[in-house]
C-alpha cells in the first residue's frame, strides 16, 4: 500500500480538480470550495483505503485543506507586492509583466506547507523529529515549483488573465497530494532505538502526541478564522477593482 500511496493520493487530487472545473465551485463556495473538495477526497482516501478511523485527525486535515487555499492566495498577493517592490527599485517591471513566478511559488509553497504539515502531524507516526520538518520544507519547496508550473500553464490557457480556469488545480493538486504520500512513506521509518522501550518512553510518547494534537487543533482553528476574514477582504478588494 505504501508504494501506491503517492499515486493514489495524486489521483484524488486530480479528481478534485476535475470536480471543481466541472461544477465551477469557486462561484458556489468562494475561497473555501476549492480546499473543501481537495480535502474531502483526501479524507475519503485515508478513511476508505487506509482504514484511518480517527475522526479528529480526518476533520483537522479537512480544515487544513480548506484553510490552505485562501492563505495561498494571500501568499500570492504578498509575493506580487514584493516582486513589484523589487522590480520597481530596479527601474523595470518587464520581468513581472512577462511572468510573475514569485506569487505562484509563494502560493504553491504555502499551500503545500499547510497540507504537508497537517498530514504529517495528524496521520504520521506519533513521534516527531527535526528531520520531519526538514522533509516538510523540502517537499513544500517542490510544491512551490509546482505552483510556478501551474501558473505558467494558467498564463498560456488564459492569455495572461490568471483567472477563470482551473488548469492550475489540475497541475498543483495531484502533485501536492502525491508529495503528501511521499512524506508519509518517508515517515514510516522505524523509530530510533534510543526512543524505544519502557513504560516511561510510552507515556512520554502519548503526552507528546496529545500536545501535538492540541497545537494542531488550535492552529487550524486560528488559520480557518484568519482565512475566513481574508477571503472577505479579498472579495471586497476584487469587487472594488471592478
Amino acid at each position: 500500500m505504501s508504494a501506491a500511496r503517492p499515486l493514489l493520493l495524486g489521483l484524488c487530487g486530480f479528481a478534485s480538480a476535475l470536480i471543481d472545473a466541472a461544477l465551477d465551485t469557486d462561484e458556489i463556495g468562494g475561497y473555501y470550495a476549492a480546499g473543501l473538495t481537495f480535502g474531502a477526497l483526501l479524507v475519503v482516501y485515508f478513511a476508505a483505503v487506509e482504514r484511518r478511523r480517527n475522526p479528529f485527525a480526518l476533520a483537522m486535515l479537512l480544515m487544513a485543506c480548506v484553510a490552505a487555499y485562501p492563505l495561498a492566495i494571500l501568499a500570492a498577493i504578498a509575493g506580487m507586492r514584493e516582486a513589484h517592490a523589487v522590480l520597481r527599485s530596479a527601474g523595470s517591471l518587464a520581468v513581472l509583466a512577462g511572468f510573475p513566478w514569485l506569487p505562484f511559488f509563494a502560493a504553491g509553497f504555502v499551500g503545500a506547507s499547510i497540507v504537508l504539515a497537517a498530514g504529517r502531524v495528524l496521520l504520521g507516526p506519533r513521534w516527531l523529529e527535526a528531520r520531519s520538518w526538514v522533509r516538510i520544507f523540502v517537499l513544500a519547496v517542490l510544491g512551490g515549483i509546482l505552483g510556478v508550473i501551474a501558473g505558467a500553464a494558467l498564463r498560456i490557457r488564459t492569455g495572461g488573465v490568471y483567472s477563470g480556469s482551473a488548469v492550475h488545480f489540475v497541475i498543483w493538486r495531484p502533485g501536492a497530494a502525491a508529495l503528501l504520500g511521499v512524506l508519509l512513506n518517508w515517515e514510516r521509518a522505524p523509530r530510533p532505538a534510543t526512543l524505544v522501550g519502557g513504560d516511561e518512553a510510552k507515556a512520554e510518547s502519548r503526552r507528546r502526541f496529545a500536545a501535538q494534537a492540541a497545537i494542531v487543533a488550535i492552529s487550524v482553528a486560528v488559520i480557518a478564522f484568519l482565512s475566513w476574514a481574508a477571503s472577505g477582504a479579498l472579495s471586497r478588494c476584487c469587487a472594488g477593482a471592478r
